[in-house]
């Protein structure tokens, strides 16, 4: 039974990874590797904030 909560657990941890490293992926595309601040944020999503 305790082999089976390792392997069971090992998996989750290991999807879990995965997603985070595709979410840093695609935030990376996104956003660059600049840091962010929202006023960057906003222009890349909603455009330029002219005439607001």
């Amino acid at each position: 039974m305790k082999k089976l909560f390792t392997t069971l657990s090992t998996r989750i941890k290991l999807r879990f990874q995965r997603y985070l490293e595709k979410m840093a992926k695609e935030n990376q595309k996104q956003f660059g590797s600049g840091r962010l601040d929202c006023c960057d944020v906003q222009q890349k999503t909603n455009g330029p904030a002219e005439g607001r």
